[in-house]
């Protein structure tokens, strides 16, 4: 079967060496394959939802960057990463030729309670998408509202904080879903957004994690899949302004769509 995308670049699945009892709960025989995420235009419907959980059990990722969560500063609004968000996005434009402002998005902290499903049926929606492990709810969501406008949301810890690159990286991620319409795969739509929060990584951070290999990663979790291609990609020498041209299908300053075969 033709690969939809990057065709040309072969991607392998996760190699996961934890320990599934405890690591992974996952749905019994869950099969990673293009779904159609729905999108329902009027009422603002959650869309899309990141487990934060997926996004700190790494407990290496932080220390390249010499920092911690402990040691990080911690935020409780959004008025407290806004200026360093937007500075971010204009940094990452200027890099890539590209302008990224948050014009028609609206950025919340909003408690982690508020991203849980509120019913059975909203629950199994987001198994049949991602897997039993969004069941206890998600660390971000992009919402399309109407008239090209979003809402992205990062779920604060359940003190009410959060420290302050988290919260950064999390915005990047939701951020990252707003570039296009939703890919009907949820794994290269997981990967636009990742890609996105890698390259503000870079700028806010000083690097990015992203491209380390990881053994922590579950080929059963449409997250964890996205993340293991997305290193993949950037260790094969495909930056990230080439990996999201291709999944918005169109130019994105200095990269156009097809650019990553030039990196292969």
């Amino acid at each position: 079967m033709k690969q939809e995308y990057f065709p040309g670049f072969t991607f392998t699945q996760p190699n996961y060496s934890g320990d599934e009892s405890t690591d992974s709960p996952i749905r019994e025989n869950f099969e990673i394959r293009p779904i159609l995420v729905e999108m329902d235009y009027l009422s603002g419907r959650l869309v899309e939802t990141l487990s934060l959980d997926d996004l700190l059990r790494d407990d290496d990722m932080f220390q390249d960057q010499d920092i911690s969560l402990e040691e990080d500063q911690p935020v409780r609004s959004v008025t407290e990463i806004l200026p360093d968000f937007k500075r971010t996005l204009r940094e990452v434009g200027q890099d890539i030729r590209y302008r990224f402002t948050m014009r028609n998005r609206e950025l919340l902290l909003v408690p982690r309670e508020e991203l849980k499903p509120k019913t059975e049926e909203e629950a199994q929606r987001l198994v049949e998408k991602y897997g039993e492990y969004m069941r206890e709810g998600s660390g971000g969501g992009c919402t399309y509202l109407k008239r090209g406008k979003y809402r992205l949301r990062v779920a604060m810890d359940d003190g009410g904080v959060l420290a302050k690159s988290t919260a950064v990286e999390l915005a990047a991620h939701e951020f990252g879903h707003s570039l296009s319409r939703f890919l009907e795969s949820v794994t290269f739509e997981e990967l636009k957004a990742f890609a996105f929060a890698s390259l503000c990584q870079q700028f806010y951070n000083g690097e990015s994690y992203y491209m380390k290999a990881r053994t922590d990663l579950h080929p059963d979790r449409p997250h964890d899949v996205a993340r293991h291609y997305l290193g993949e990609l950037l260790r094969s020498g495909v930056p990230e302004g080439a990996i999201l041209s291709h999944l918005v299908g169109r130019r994105l300053g200095r990269f156009g769509s097809a650019d990553y075969l030039k990196f292969i």
